[in-house]
């Protein structure tokens, strides 16, 4: 399932090819991080970025962070303070086509500037589908998958 948020036409002909928004941070796919959830819940921080009170469920122990917010630099250095370390931060909305893409890149942009001088990548990483992927291949897995709507 592509991912297409805007269109870019080839130089070379005038065929539109989709553009991901954010093309610097790596996806993930929805059995990559149920794997990961399954093997060591702590080592992942999960971020949902879709309006708090949003019904379908959301994946356990997210973190449910409006995109919106991304949108201030105070509160991307904030997140990037508390949340950058060891672990492996996932963004998502529900397809992960813009929001969760876009609140990732944010965040990636300012981890890779602090390491620059490190020669690391960020721990950065979109979830490919989003949510709405997620819980049509996990939703019946309490464990995995809260069905209620996202905390306010």
């Amino acid at each position: 399932m592509a991912t297409p948020t805007t269109t870019a036409t080839n130089a070379a002909n005038t065929t539109a090819e989709p553009t991901l928004v954010a093309p610097q941070v790596e996806r993930l796919d929805a059995p990559e991080l149920a794997d990961l959830l399954s093997a060591d819940r702590d080592a992942v921080v999960v971020v949902d970025v879709r309006d708090a009170g949003t019904e379908g469920g959301f994946i356990r122990g997210a973190l449910s962070v409006p995109k919106t917010q991304f949108d201030s630099d105070d509160f991307v250095d904030k997140f990037v303070q508390e949340h950058a370390g060891d672990q492996l931060l996932v963004f998502h909305c529900l397809n992960s086509n813009t929001r969760g893409p876009t609140a990732a890149g944010r965040v990636y942009d300012r981890i890779a500037e602090a390491l620059k001088s490190a020669d690391k990548k960020p721990n950065v990483k979109v979830l490919k589908g989003g949510f709405k992927v997620f819980s049509e291949r996990y939703g019946d897995d309490e464990k995995l998958v809260d069905p209620s709507a996202l905390p306010q």
